[in-house]
């Protein structure tokens, strides 16, 4: 004959502990729909906008230049201002123009110094300015990836030249380059 007691505790046991279960989720479900809680919500309201990149110039005609000869050097400024609400970071390159001046772009040399205002722009203030972008012609004009901030302006100096080695299939042309001034957030 079989002993069936410990089957018997067994479901005892399980009995047992499903009442005690039963019990203890009722009294938790009784305390949270009697007992006294308080309670509080609250709003926030918050704006939310986008930043946006602005570079502005003062300057219209950057570069009026006529009647270069071999040899010729001279300075113009450019003022740029932050005006947007992100610091950015830009560069300048310089577009090829089209027609029988496009040649000039081969031979006119550039370099870009940053100055403090635009009177420093020339031979003689140049022992103060930094340089931006070393010599090179206005096709291969790049002047990279420099930072301004927000409310911040800053003025560069273009020295512009034409070399005395210059060809005399340069006399004569003219040409009219635009500088493209990229931005981007920072």
């Amino acid at each position: 004959m079989k002993n069936n007691t410990p089957s018997f505790v067994r479901q005892l046991a399980r009995l047992m502990l499903s009442i005690i279960t039963l019990l203890a989720t009722t009294a938790g479900i009784v305390a949270a729909s009697t007992g006294a809680m308080f309670t509080d919500t609250s709003s926030v309201d918050f704006e939310v906008s986008t930043g946006w990149v602005d570079i502005t110039s003062a300057d219209g005609t950057l570069l009026p230049l006529s009647n270069l000869k071999p040899g010729d050097v001279l300075y113009r400024p450019l003022n740029f201002v932050n005006s947007g609400s992100l610091d950015f970071v830009y560069e300048i390159t310089a577009v090829n123009p089209k027609g029988a001046g496009a040649s000039l772009m081969d031979v006119i040399e550039v370099e870009t110094w940053r100055v403090d205002n635009a009177t420093d722009c020339s031979a003689k203030e140049m022992s103060t300015a930094s340089l931006v972008s070393a010599s090179a012609t206005l096709k291969k004009l790049n002047v990279g990836e420099q930072k301004l901030e927000t409310g911040q302006s800053e003025t560069l100096c273009f020295k512009v030249s034409l070399p005395h080695g210059t060809s005399n299939s340069a006399a004569g042309k003219s040409a009219s380059v635009s500088l493209t001034i990229a931005t981007w957030q920072s």
